[in-house]
C-alpha cells in the first residue's frame, strides 16, 4: 500500500466512524500530532493520533492498534469533564496546545469541539498564559531532579528520570515559541525553538547532557541490533508503558534509521536512548543485553562512574532554563 497523508486521513476517518458506531458515549473525536501537517511520515512510519472525548469515564485511557508494521493508531480516551473548564486548559502545557492546534475534527456533537477550542484559544498567547505553560514544565523538571537525588542508587530508573527532566526543561523553553515537542522529532525541532528565543546554545547543552555531542552516526548505527533485541524482549510486559508496545517497534526503529541518514544524525540518539532506557526499567533482560546497554551508557558518558557529573550538569541546565523563563517574563511585562 502506498502511504500518503491523504490515505492516512481516510483510514483515520474510517476508524472513527467504526468507533462512533460501536461506542454510544462519544462526544467528539479530533486529530492531534504529526498527521496534522504534511511531514507526518518519518522513515516511512507514523502514528495516527486521535483523541476521543466521552460523556462518561472511559474504560481505558489509551489504546495502540496496529494498522500495518509501520502505521499504528494511538487513541487517547478522555472524559468530557476533563474539559469542563476550558479557560484553565490554556495553562495546561500539553492539552491546551493539542486542542488549540487541531484543525481536523472527525466527530463532534452539539459543536462541543468548536466551543471548547474557541474558549481555549482565546488569549492563548497572552504572555501570562505562555509563561504559565512553560513554568509548569520547568517546575516538573526540577521536581524530577529532586526525586533522583532522593533515590540515586537505582541507576536505570535514575537515567529514565534524568531524560524526562531534560525533556520537560527543554519543552519549557520550546513552549515560549510554540507547542511542546514530541519524542521522535525532539532534537530535529528543538534547535529552531531555541533559536526563536535567541538561545541557540541550548541545543548544544542538550546534546552534551545525553552524550550525543561526542559520537557519530556509525557508532549509533552499531547499537541498533542490541536496541532491537532489548525492545523485543521487554515490549508488551505489563510493567512497560503502553508506548513501548510491540506494535510500535518500527515506529521508533524506522525513525531512528531515518534520522541517522539525515544531515543531523545526532538527533537519532534521543528516541533511541529514551526508549532503550525505559525498556531497561520494565523488566530484567539477559546478561548479553545488559552488557550491550552498559557499553552504550559508557559511550554516552551516562555510566555509573560519570552519572553524578551528569546530574550536576542537569542541575545547571535547569537553572539556565529558569533564568531564561524569568528574563522572558520580565521582558514581557510579567511581575
Amino acid at each position: 500500500m502506498r502511504i500518503t497523508r491523504e490515505t492516512l486521513l481516510k483510514l483515520a476517518r474510517e476508524m472513527v466512524n467504526q468507533q462512533v458506531h460501536d461506542r454510544h458515549d462519544l462526544v467528539s473525536v479530533f486529530l492531534i500530532g504529526s498527521l496534522l501537517y504534511e511531514d507526518a511520515l518519518l522513515g516511512g512510519s507514523t502514528d495516527i493520533d486521535l483523541v476521543f472525548i466521552h460523556d462518561r469515564q472511559p474504560e481505558v485511557e489509551r489504546e495502540i492498534i496496529r494498522l500495518s508494521p509501520e502505521i499504528t493508531f494511538d487513541m487517547t480516551h478522555q472524559p468530557q469533564t476533563d474539559y469542563s473548564q476550558p479557560r484553565h486548559l490554556r495553562l495546561h502545557p500539553w492539552i491546551g496546545p493539542a486542542i488549540r492546534d487541531s484543525h481536523i475534527v472527525f466527530h463532534d456533537t452539539q459543536h462541543w469541539f468548536e466551543f471548547t477550542q474557541a474558549s481555549v484559544s482565546s488569549q492563548f498567547y497572552l504572555p501570562e498564559n505562555v509563561y504559565g505553560r512553560a513554568r509548569q514544565e520547568a517546575d516538573r523538571a526540577r521536581q524530577i531532579w529532586l526525586d533522583i537525588q532522593a533515590n540515586p542508587d537505582q541507576l536505570d530508573i535514575a537515567r529514565n528520570f534524568y531524560l524526562k527532566a531534560i525533556e520537560s526543561a527543554s519543552n519549557a523553553a520550546a513552549s515560549l515559541s510554540g507547542s511542546p515537542l514530541t519524542e521522535r522529532r525532539f532534537l530535529v525541532k528543538f534547535p529552531e525553538r531555541a533559536q526563536a528565543i535567541n538561545q541557540p546554545g541550548l541545543t548544544q547543552a542538550v546534546l552534551a547532557l545525553i552524550g550525543a555531542d561526542q559520537i557519530d552516526g556509525e557508532q549509533v548505527q552499531s547499537w541498533l541490533p542490541a536496541w532491537r533485541e532489548t525492545y523485543q524482549a521487554t515490549a508488551g510486559s505489563p510493567t512497560c508503558s503502553i508506548r513501548l508496545k510491540p506494535e510500535r517497534q518500527l515506529y521508533y526503529e524506522h525513525a531512528i534509521q531515518a534520522l541517522l541518514e539525515s544531515p543531523t544524525p545526532a538527533a537519532a540518539v534521543w528516541p533511541l536512548l529514551t526508549t532503550w532506557t525505559e525498556a531497561m526499567v520494565c523488566q530484567p533482560v539477559d546478561a548479553t543485553l545488559q552488557t550491550s546497554w552498559a557499553t552504550v551508557c559508557r559511550a554516552l558518558h551516562l555510566g555509573a562512574d560519570e552519572f553524578s557529573h551528569k546530574l550536576e550538569a542537569l542541575d545547571a541546565y535547569l537553572d539556565r532554563i529558569d533564568e531564561i523563563l524569568e528574563n522572558w517574563a520580565k521582558n514581557n511585562g510579567i511581575g
